[in-house]
């Protein structure tokens, strides 16, 4: 009998804390104010149990009540657990995505990397070598000035224009012949960047090397990096229907996803 009782309160408390979440998520996305008879009628709820979960979560924060204790909106509790996440994720950007990098360089047998972008620079952040060699000058830490790196076009075409404007206003050299220093020829390789999903450096930081590359957003669907393949240009090819680039996008994708990106959110 009192373990019948024990279930039952156990099961009593469960529903308890998804009542509160239920509630919380109808702060999403814009925080609008909601009564108590508000929140009563959308999740169809006695409000009287409405009101007592209501200034339970107000009572720790993570609501606040307004107009003289009529209507609640999300509190300061709420704030500091998102500043909480938003730091892991920009400190953890390398643990994040190294799973999926991993994955992606077994899959195609290919170097894969994480690029970010540090001024005028982008900075291998993690690289997975395949198992076949590229001759490269590309390494774990090394940067590249940001107009030849294919993860920088991959985040370029996806930020304010002004920033990479700004580096070919601050004036870019060539690392091989067939290195982009046209303003006009790159912003032309953005559009398509984002007509396509992913990006291409042929050959502009080493000769018979190329290296694809496909966004990776943020919560705030800001483009924070990039994962890269790089290989020899007769093996490593910009095709769009490619289970290379299919790899990569997808690898983009739940890197993307682990760092809470959600595209529908952001139309």
């Amino acid at each position: 009998m009192k373990q019948d009782k024990g279930k039952t309160v156990a099961s009593e408390k469960a529903n308890a804390i998804e009542k509160s979440l239920k509630i919380l998520m109808l702060y999403h996305p814009h925080n609008k104010e909601l009564t108590t008879t508000e929140v009563s009628n959308l999740l169809n709820l006695h409000k009287a149990t409405a009101s007592r979960i209501l200034l339970t979560l107000a009572r720790h924060g993570f609501l606040q009540q307004i107009q003289k204790g009529k209507a609640f909106r999300l509190g300061p509790s709420v704030l500091r657990l998102a500043t909480a996440i938003k730091q892991s994720l920009k400190s953890e950007l390398v643990q994040i995505a190294k799973p999926h990098l991993d994955e992606l360089r077994d899959r195609l047998n290919e170097t894969v990397g994480l690029e970010v972008i540090s001024g005028d620079l982008t900075v291998l952040a993690y690289l997975a070598e395949g198992a076949r060699p590229v001759r490269t000058t590309t390494s774990l830490g090394a940067t590249v000035p940001v107009h030849a790196a294919a993860g920088a076009k991959a985040i370029f075409a996806y930020s304010p224009s002004a920033q990479w404007q700004g580096v070919f206003g601050r004036g870019v050299g060539r690392l091989t012949e067939h290195t982009i220093t046209d303003p006009k020829v790159y912003s032309r390789q953005l559009e398509m960047v984002r007509e396509r999903g992913f990006a291409v450096d042929v050959e502009e930081i080493d000769l018979g090397v190329t290296a694809l590359a496909a966004p990776v957003f943020n919560h705030e669907g800001t483009a924070v990096a990039a994962v890269v393949v790089i290989g020899p240009a007769d093996r490593v090819k910009a095709d769009p229907a490619s289970e290379l680039v299919s790899g990569l996008k997808l690898a983009a994708e739940k890197v993307s996803h682990d760092l809470h990106y959600d595209p529908e959110s952001m139309s």
